[in-house]
């Protein structure tokens, strides 16, 4: 199989992951948006679109979202009204914990499998792969 043809492959798959391992369906930009509003906590949402590299209104769209249910909320700032800080709640928190154990989880049961020389093949792969992108 060709390169190009394993890397749509691993694409798909992980798609296919994301969407049937997801933690209370939680896409991953929301699990990542959600990730940056605990690491920064407090954080505006200029701040966020600028460190997930999106466009402000698809970071407003996703706080939106983690707004509707629950897991963030938008706190107006004691220095100026205009500004309102973003910061995660304790459901957040919580359902980030739980994200974050079960990909741990998924990803040590995978790797598992793997010998020592095919774990020392893909981690130099793998470095390669970021490298390049």
């Amino acid at each position: 199989m060709k390169l190009d043809q394993q890397l749509d492959q691993l694409s798909r798959k992980l798609r296919q992951l994301d969407q049937s391992e997801q933690t209370d369906h939680l896409t991953p930009a929301k699990l990542a948006i959600l990730r940056l509003v605990q690491q920064h906590n407090p954080v505006t949402l200029k701040e966020l679109a600028q460190k997930q590299q999106v466009a402000l209104p698809t970071a407003s769209k996703i706080v939106d979202d983690l707004q509707k249910r629950a897991l963030v909320i938008r706190a107006l700032s004691k220095e100026d009204a205009r500004q309102r800080w973003i910061v995660p709640t304790q459901k957040g928190l919580v359902l980030l914990k739980q994200s974050e154990s079960q990909n741990e989880a998924f990803w040590q049961n995978k790797l598992s499998q793997l010998s020592t020389k095919q774990l020392k093949q893909l981690s130099q792969s793998l470095d390669l792969l970021l490298t390049a992108i």
